[in-house]
């Protein structure tokens, strides 16, 4: 039988990449929330995103 290990999936979408550099790299708020649910329907569990415009609070 093959043991089952946990794994946590941590997605960095953006970090400091500009747009100059990669034009796919979401940067307004509502290209982050669309990757964010993009990142959650496949599988992760944290998501690391920065953001120029507002600041997204999510409320559990």
């Amino acid at each position: 039988m093959i043991e089952q290990i946990p794994v946590i999936i941590e997605a960095a979408i953006n970090g400091e990449t500009r747009p100059e550099r990669n034009p796919q790299a979401p940067r307004k708020a509502v290209e982050i929330i669309e990757d964010v649910f993009r990142c959650l329907d496949a599988g992760a569990s944290i998501i690391h995103a920065h953001t120029e415009d507002i600041l997204i609070r999510v409320s559990s």
